[in-house]
């Protein structure tokens, strides 16, 4: 590949840094897959730096993978920092994918040196195959995944693979759980921290809500005094919005002992919001919390459905 064509790519490529992509909903597939353009981007900035500063002269082997190290590892972090306050998400993995990229182009580019530096070479051809395959496996488990959740629609979440962890986020701990069940063989256990406002949210979700009529939710509280946890729900317009309290559907649980059925019609999320009809054809989170909770309480969620 000639360097005109490299400089081409690689000023064509470093502006999808800051623009475009992934937005805050978009799917985890998109993201995995997107996030590939790291890879791409340095491997190909990397093989012109190389040939830039190394010219026909192949042999300094060393200096090559210092130099594109360094320059993997300090562009992919200012590219980072400079993500601040764009539409873009700064990710501390993706410098390690602008590594990656960088060594892919460090051994193509001294590959006629293989063979006198065998050991070398060969211990980065792992590294970077290892971190390949497991980006691609990544890549494929959610794909799995998100055809799953396709098929189970009208049931948000049921627990029942690991990969279904990967839809929720929160700053409570939370695990796949075979101890209290509703329905199926596992549940979600979550473990509150002693914050404010502490719990998990179902971030990735099928979210056209319109043919049906009811949320069901089946919690369980181990312990025998009754405690509160709160349910919201967000829209997308919300989450673009100011995220205001009166903008959304809030409602408050006094959970009992035992396992507890929440069923919540839908035209109460809907007409929640004070100055506007909440969009159930884009619905955005579900958000299970605490507020001012003891340390380690603990509840369970299960056969999260519409109805």
């Amino acid at each position: 590949m000639s360097r005109r064509l490299l400089i081409i790519l690689v000023l064509l490529l470093l502006p999808w840094f800051f623009i475009g992509g992934p937005d805050y909903y978009a799917s985890r597939l998109f993201r995995e897959v997107w996030n590939l353009g790291h890879i791409v981007f340095f491997a190909l900035a990397g093989y012109l730096l190389l040939s830039l500063s190394m010219g026909p002269l192949r042999t300094r082997v060393f200096k090559g993978l210092w130099l594109v190290v360094v320059f993997s590892l300090v562009v992919g972090w200012l590219i980072e920092v400079a993500q601040y306050g764009s539409a873009r998400e700064p990710d501390s993995v993706d410098v390690l994918r602008d590594l990656l990229g960088g060594l892919i182009a460090y051994l193509v580019f001294f590959s006629s040196q293989w063979q006198q530096r065998l050991a070398l070479f060969n211990s980065l051809l792992l590294i970077a195959l290892v971190a390949v395959v497991l980006q691609l496996t990544i890549i494929g488990l959610l794909a799995g995944d998100e055809l799953r959740m396709q098929r189970a629609f009208p049931v948000l979440a049921d627990f029942e693979t690991v990969t279904e962890l990967t839809r929720w986020s929160g700053d409570a701990q939370f695990s796949q759980s075979s101890e209290y069940v509703e329905h199926g063989e596992y549940s979600l256990k979550v473990v509150v921290a002693k914050q404010p406002f502490s719990g998990v949210a179902l971030r990735y979700l099928e979210s056209d809500w319109r043919n049906y009529q009811q949320l069901l939710v089946a919690v369980y509280n181990p312990d025998p005094e009754a405690f509160p946890v709160v349910l919201r729900i967000d829209d997308v317009a919300h989450r673009q919005g100011e995220q205001l309290f009166s903008d959304r559907f809030n409602r408050r649980f006094e959970v009992l002992h035992g396992w507890n059925q929440w069923v919540i019609a839908l035209t109460d999320i809907a007409s929640a919001p004070n100055t506007r009809q909440l969009d159930l054809e884009n619905i955005g989170e579900l958000h299970f919390f605490m507020v001012n909770p003891e340390p380690d309480k603990t509840f369970y969620l299960d056969h999260v459905r519409l109805r």
